[in-house]
């Protein structure tokens, strides 16, 4: 089995709302850009590199209502609210996680967030920072994302 594409399981989670009465998708209102990226890289310290990259220029940031990405607006890039990747990093930041975690997800009860490990190379493994350690996720992006959107996509048939 092939690995899937950020392009592939966007299409397919965009085809769950139509299957599953009780889900939404909501994506970010508009994509991120490049400068807004860099802006964001400046401000973290640490590159956002590989598929999450691909993922905020396709699709911003969002996802499932119920499991959101953290996102980039390139209109308020350092905007530092819930659901934003900077502010969302820098909530962790002041609560002990180290500088090298760029967080990508909260999770429902704020315990331990989902962060890509900013120097781990091209294609940045994922992490769960939770009681003050790391705990590896998934060795990319890509698996990361199609793992936790594959209970969706079996209850859909998609």
């Amino acid at each position: 089995m092939t690995s899937p594409t950020l392009q592939s399981l966007i299409e397919r989670l965009n085809q769950a709302p139509f299957i599953l009465p009780n889900e939404q998708v909501i994506w970010a209102p508009r994509r991120a850009t490049p400068e807004a990226i860099a802006q964001v890289e400046n401000a973290l310290g640490q590159p956002i590199a590989g598929a999450l990259r691909e993922f905020l220029l396709l699709r911003g940031g969002g996802g499932l209502k119920s499991l959101p990405l953290s996102g980039i607006d390139p209109l308020h890039p350092l905007a530092r609210n819930r659901g934003s990747i900077l502010g969302d990093t820098l909530h962790w930041r002041a609560h002990g996680m180290p500088g090298r975690y760029i967080a990508i997800q909260r999770d429902a009860a704020d315990q331990a967030p989902l962060c890509l490990d900013a120097q781990g190379g091209s294609e940045p493994p994922v992490i769960r920072w939770a009681s003050g350690q790391a705990q590896p996720v998934a060795s990319g992006f890509i698996d990361f994302y199609a793992a936790s959107l594959e209970p969706v996509f079996r209850q859909a048939g998609i």
